[in-house]
């Protein structure tokens, strides 16, 4: 079975993805859509679900235990199944997969916390995604949705119902600023959408837009 068009939804907590996905979910527009779920949003006793129980245990906001290289891994796993759960599925009929948060997000945090050195980041985020396509494709194109700081940071603490401590803080914040460096990087795959600049409406027409751009 050939994959069809991957267009993932990526940016910092509290950006927005998840919000303008459950959007795009109730518009008939998006009939032809299969919708993945970002990591954080499942609550089953899936194979997947099952990996994410591990790294829930005794974690922090960040999957993180003290282990990133086997969280790492751990993660990869995860967003491989997902792929290879589309691929087998020959029943599902659909045009595009939109997924909240793909590999990007993983190569994106786990350079964090595997490098102190920030000025060694942006290369392991790459080396990070080119060993995660080896066992499963990059997105197609992928949505960077950006807005300032510090109202993804509230937005993200209203929505989990707590404060983030510093080193969250800390690490959101080196997350926020890589981001725009890797986007920079695969220019040629994303597409910023910038709250700052759109509202919500204007934000949904562009994805539509988009959308129906791929189709031509």
């Amino acid at each position: 079975m050939k994959i069809k068009p991957i267009i993932s939804f990526e940016g910092i907590s509290g950006s927005g993805k998840t919000y303008f996905i459950n959007k795009l979910k109730t518009d008939e527009q998006f009939l032809d859509t299969v919708f993945i779920k970002e990591l954080s949003e499942r609550d089953n006793n899936s194979f997947e679900n099952k990996i994410i129980n591990i790294l829930k245990s005794k974690s922090n906001l960040f999957f993180s235990k003290g282990n990133p290289y086997t969280e790492t891994l751990l993660l990869l796993a995860i967003k491989t199944y997902d792929y290879e759960n589309l691929k087998n599925n020959k029943g599902l009929k659909y045009k595009f997969i939109f997924e909240d948060r793909s590999i990007d997000t993983i190569a994106i945090y786990q350079s964090i916390l595997l490098n102190k050195d920030r000025n060694k980041r942006l290369q392991t985020s790459i080396d990070l995604l080119n060993f995660a396509s080896l066992f499963r494709p990059v997105p197609t194109y992928s949505f960077l949705l950006i807005d300032d700081f510090q109202i993804c940071i509230k937005r993200a603490e209203n929505r989990n119902n707590k404060i983030f401590n510093s080193n969250e803080i800390d690490i959101l914040q080196s997350a926020y600023n890589l981001y725009l460096e890797y986007v920079e990087y695969f220019k040629n795959r994303f597409i910023i959408l910038d709250r700052r600049i759109f509202d919500e409406n204007e934000i949904i027409t562009k994805i539509l837009n988009f959308k129906c751009s791929t189709l031509i």
